[in-house]
């Protein structure tokens, strides 16, 4: 067994043990001058910590007071291995002698009195005692006005998560929908369409002929919308949310020569629940994009973005406003063989995202996502398309940092695929219209599902 020196809790203190077969239980001491709260945690980083709190400072059977497994947020404590951190927070003590028991998990109390757990994996684990008020300089806890309680702090930083869950796969849709939406027109626009058999149609050319005054004018080619409801919830028992998303995009085409360019705006309503806390959202957004033909199946495209986010909060949420801004370009090749059309992109997104929770605290952070699409389309005839892809995303992310210096989430460095499938459906010379489906295969915090409806109309 290990044992820290003692300490008073009013002054912060950490202690890490190094967990051994033979040295399976540490032990912290710390002595109360008065009665006060304290916080007591742990931050891994390589095992599953369990801890008790016993009165005295020998740890006796019988005598836990508190105890504590996996209760500690991973935006607050850090990951464990692959398992949570413990917390005990907020505990009111009176003055004296008391002792934290601290071993990998299972941990019983018993085992604890005894200094000796029979079942551990090797490990560090740190332990830290504090007083329940901010402390200055503090990581993870730091002086902020009004401070809350640490129940309400830990929510308030798993909303901010949450808040950033749903902004980033905003943008992820943002980007989908634009993306094809550009591949599907440029297609087309450039002599691939449905019926094409991978050089320009008669019906192609023809049109091309008859617009020609109007690609040379101000006016835009075509305008189209699309809406698309997600479901986003977190499985991962971490935040424990459900997110509905009923996001609204439409847009203006323009063509000039080998250049196209367009505008879109975005509309998006959410509807959260967290832990029987709701909030509703209000975002609106401006992208405008473009995209130029390089030779007969490669162009190159690009589009930048601005989506600010309202959030209402009930019922324990705060209110909070939610800036986003992106950028992103991609490298984009077609193919056209017989009736099977293949698609493919690849890039970079960067995206700035500051969320400021009113009341409380502001919290920023950037990300680099790397962008790989592909998709297959079969033309069943010369009005109907069906197609499927897969895009991956990597996402590196730098650790989110709030007002002085409150640390709200590690650093992600991690990849998602999402598959989808749909139909497009060519009305006439006109208008065309689309549904699409699209699922996470491999988030291991969320399950993603959306479902899409599309129109574009030439003018």
């Amino acid at each position: 067994m290990a044992f820290a020196p003692y300490v008073s809790a009013i002054q912060t203190q950490s202690q890490t043990f190094s967990i051994t077969e033979s040295n399976s239980v540490g032990f912290f001491n710390f002595n109360l001058l008065q009665s006060q709260a304290v916080d007591i945690f742990t931050q891994g980083p390589s095992n599953d910590p369990e801890i008790f709190l016993f009165s005295g400072n020998t740890p006796l059977a019988g005598n836990s007071i508190a105890s504590d497994d996996d209760s500690c947020p991973d935006a607050f404590c850090g990951v464990a291995g692959s398992a949570r951190n413990s917390l005990i927070a907020n505990f009111l003590l009176d003055s004296g002698d008391y002792t934290v028991a601290v071993s990998d998990f299972s941990f019983s109390e018993s085992e604890a009195a005894a200094g000796v757990n029979s079942f551990v994996d090797p490990g560090d684990i740190t332990v830290t005692v504090r007083d329940a008020g901010p402390i200055d300089g503090f990581l993870f806890v730091p002086v902020i006005p009004d401070p809350a309680p640490m129940q309400q702090l830990i929510e308030d930083i798993a909303q901010i998560e949450q808040e950033q869950e749903q902004s980033e796969n905003t943008n992820r849709v943002i980007s989908s929908v634009i993306g094809n939406h550009v591949g599907d027109v440029i297609s087309n626009v450039f002599g691939f369409s449905p019926s094409g058999t991978g050089a320009p149609s008669e019906n192609n050319a023809a049109a091309a002929s008859a617009d020609t005054d109007n690609h040379s004018s101000f006016l835009p080619d075509a305008f189209w919308g699309k809406h698309v409801y997600t479901s986003l919830s977190e499985d991962s028992n971490n935040l424990g949310y459900t997110t509905d998303l009923y996001q609204f995009i439409g847009g203006l085409d323009k063509r000039v020569g080998n250049l196209f360019m367009g505008s879109a705006l975005t509309y998006i309503y959410g509807e959260t629940n967290q832990a029987g806390n709701n909030s509703s959202t209000h975002s609106i957004g401006i992208t405008p994009y473009a995209a130029y033909k390089i030779n007969d199946f490669l162009f190159v495209s690009g589009l930048a973005s601005y989506v600010y986010t309202g959030v209402n909060g009930t019922q324990g949420r705060r209110d909070a406003d939610v800036h986003n801004y992106s950028g992103e370009i991609t490298l984009n090749a077609f193919k056209k063989v017989e009736n099977f059309l293949l698609k493919g992109r690849a890039g970079l997104r960067y995206t700035h995202n500051y969320t400021s929770l009113k009341g409380t605290f502001d919290a920023d952070y950037d990300q680099l996502t790397w962008i790989s699409d592909v998709e297959f389309g079969y033309n069943i005839n010369s009005n109907v398309q069906v197609f499927t892809g897969i895009l991956y995303e990597y996402i590196d992310k730098e650790s989110t940092v709030g007002t002085s210096r409150l640390a709200i989430s590690p650093a992600v460095h991690d990849g998602v695929i999402y598959f989808r499938g749909g139909l497009n459906y060519k009305v006439n010379e006109k208008m065309s219209l689309g549904i699409d489906a699209s699922s996470d295969l491999n988030d291991e915090d969320n399950d993603i599902l959306s479902f899409g409806a599309n129109i574009r109309i030439e003018i």
